[in-house]
């Protein structure tokens, strides 16, 4: 299992999406859904578990997510994220 996690730094918010094997499975901010707290609960859970996971490099503003975007611009302003990882890869080719 794989978990990504992709970083949608907007000009005035931020929105976390984690993907697991390529799939979105959960998105949020800070402020609204502690979507960090989660993030970390998450990754104790699987070790807890002794789940076989590894967690690939954030994506984000390096990788050509910047503030401008739009996915970025699309994503901060209240739309969902991609559903798949590889429609985000293919947007900062």
């Amino acid at each position: 299992m794989e978990l990504t996690r992709v970083r949608f730094d907007g000009s005035d918010d931020t929105v976390i999406a984690l993907y697991i094997d390529d799939k979105l499975e959960k998105y949020g901010d800070h402020y609204h859904n502690k979507i960090e707290h989660f993030l970390d609960g998450v990754e104790y859970g699987l070790q807890l578990a002794h789940a076989d996971f590894c967690i690939a490099d954030w994506i984000g503003y390096e990788e050509g997510l910047k503030p401008d975007h739009p996915l970025v611009v699309s994503v901060t302003n209240g739309n969902s994220p991609p559903n798949t990882l590889q429609e985000i890869l293919d947007s900062i080719k």
